[in-house]
């Protein structure tokens, strides 16, 4: 993984972390809503993923209400 890879997953983690902590949601919550496993999330929001999907990032932005680019920071 690239730093720059590494970088956009630590980002995303601690975004989609932060943002399910505000919804009271646990990690079995964010899964089921996004339909991911509650593993998939634990590894993003640790900043494990390699190459995530653009697909995941979209389930993942639509089960916590964001566009994308709010997920992202960039909104």
């Amino acid at each position: 993984m690239t730093n720059n890879e590494s970088n956009f997953s630590v980002l995303l983690g601690d975004r989609v972390k932060k943002e399910r902590y505000i919804r009271g949601w646990s990690q079995y919550d964010l899964a089921d809503k996004a339909g991911i496993s509650p593993g998939h999330i634990s590894m993003i929001e640790n900043g494990q993923t390699k190459q995530l999907q653009i697909k995941t990032v979209r389930c993942l932005a639509d089960a916590l209400g964001l566009t994308i680019a709010q997920l992202l920071g960039e909104e």
